[in-house]
């Protein structure tokens, strides 16, 4: 069993390493809010740890089913936001995505990011 739990173990940081890992956090509220959110976190293994490379967040209006989107792309310092969406139909959906740059900072772990994660 310790040979399958480790080699298992094993296969796993090796995917992580080659293929990056994300973590995805949901949020519906049935009461208290009308918006649902998604926001998708995306590390890469590089300089010896986990770095948050992106950062990906949706949400729409449950009444008129108003969209944005936000997504950060802290490698190469590029950010789009996008809003004017609708869910519900083509009548009303006119997206309209914008584009910036920032000046990258110095790289966020994976711990980190997961201390920050759990605080809020």
């Amino acid at each position: 069993m310790y040979l399958f739990i480790h080699g298992l173990t094993r296969c796993l940081l090796l995917g992580l390493w080659l293929f990056g890992a994300s973590a995805n956090c949901k949020y519906w509220l049935s009461c208290g809010s009308w918006y649902n959110n998604s926001a998708l976190y995306t590390f890469r293994y590089q300089h010896g740890r986990f770095e948050l490379i992106g950062f990906d967040h949706q949400e729409f209006h449950r009444a008129p089913g108003e969209s944005s989107a936000t997504s950060i792309n802290f490698s190469i310092g590029k950010k789009s936001e996008t809003s004017g969406g609708n869910m519900f139909g083509d009548e009303g959906n006119k997206p309209k995505t914008t584009w910036s740059t920032f000046k990258k900072a110095s790289s966020t772990s994976w711990n980190t990011a997961m201390k920050i994660l759990i605080s809020s």
